[in-house]
């Protein structure tokens, strides 16, 4: 069986609101695949209650 991984792409989410909008989509997802958060800001790795930034 393969693992599904999932994806939602935003240009920035430096706003507290920007990030909290394109992380929720994400956080419903209810299994345990993979989830990434892609956008062109420049910070170090994070994870945002298992979602990869």
């Amino acid at each position: 069986m393969r693992k599904g991984e999932y994806y939602q792409v935003g240009y920035t989410v430096k706003d507290k609101n920007t990030l909290e909008r394109e992380l929720k989509p994400l956080d419903t997802i209810n299994d345990h695949n993979s989830k990434y958060l892609l956008t062109a800001d420049y910070v170090p790795y994070t994870s945002y209650n298992g979602i990869k930034k």
